[in-house]
């Protein structure tokens, strides 16, 4: 009896280190995702400002453009 007891015990503490092991492969894998999210928003961000920045460019170059219209209609 005292044997199979110990036995127990031994496969409960590996069953335990596994889950514990489990959980850290898990915890690392979440800090891996959350980096990723974190470098994704960013990423859209950028590509946000990018855009904001380009859609003014082409409002200015449509405004020279009407400009340069009137201009050529005055000759």
């Amino acid at each position: 009896m005292a044997k199979e007891i110990r036995r127990f015990s031994k496969e409960t503490e590996q069953s335990a280190q596994r889950i514990r092991d489990t959980l850290s492969e898990i915890q690392s894998a979440m800090q891996g995702i959350s980096q990723a999210i974190g470098q994704i928003a960013s990423v859209g961000q950028e590509q946000a400002a990018s855009t904001h920045e380009i859609s003014s460019f082409i409002e200015e170059i449509r405004a020279m453009s009407e400009q340069l219209n009137e201009f050529a209609q005055k000759l």
